[in-house]
């Protein structure tokens, strides 16, 4: 067995007991696709500061709260984590967007399941290893003031990744005229709406 793969499967002394919540590490895994998917499909419209700051404190902070509360951090300044106020929103997004693209159909493509995707995440503290109330051991998004957007993407990636990786390998596929990605076999593409419409029209 790899050494990532040990460590990955190690108890965990952080286990998952937000006040007041029954979290399981199914739940992290249902928040962290559903934010990562959010922030790839608004990337491709217009997209203000509002936009990505709404993301923030919406879809993201539901997903690292978890570990930030195991780890007693408090949750990154809007404006420390946007990162440089030099380049503009829709740079940092489409960005983010781009490396999501190229993880998601490297973790497609692979034939085993690769940990090393998920160790050098681990190893920079943008995850964390945590169990659930039920001993079910998995990992948790970790909200770090140096990160990038696109390496807050990527965090989400990772620990959806490892509570299902058979979803990557066998459901997942992407779109050919936007590139979102999908897991359940449909998907309203809109730029295939739009052209749809066009030539009906």
């Amino acid at each position: 067995m790899h050494e990532s793969q040990i460590r990955l499967k190690a108890v965990s002394s952080y286990v998952l007991s937000p006040p007041g919540e029954h979290l399981t590490i199914s739940d992290i895994a249902d928040q962290s696709r559903a934010a990562y998917l959010a922030l790839m499909k608004s990337a491709v419209s217009p997209f203000r500061n509002a936009d990505l700051a709404e993301w923030f404190k919406g879809p993201y902070r539901r997903c690292v709260s978890p570990a930030g509360i195991m780890l007693g951090r408090t949750p990154t300044p809007f404006a420390i984590a946007r990162g440089s106020v030099d380049v503009h929103v829709d740079v940092l997004t489409l960005q983010a967007r781009e490396e999501a693209l190229v993880a998601l159909r490297h973790l497609k493509n692979l034939r085993e399941q690769d940990t090393s995707f998920t160790f050098d995440a681990r190893n920079r503290g943008f995850i964390t290893e945590c169990r659930d109330d039920e001993g079910t051991r998995g990992l948790c998004p970790v909200d770090a003031p140096e990160m990038k957007l696109y390496e807050r993407m990527l965090s989400l990636i990772a620990v959806d990744y490892v509570a299902r990786p058979q979803d990557y390998e066998e459901r997942l596929a992407i779109c050919r005229r936007c590139e979102m990605p999908f897991f359940d076999g449909i998907h309203a593409c809109a730029r295939g709406l739009s052209i749809h419409v066009k030539r009906a029209g």
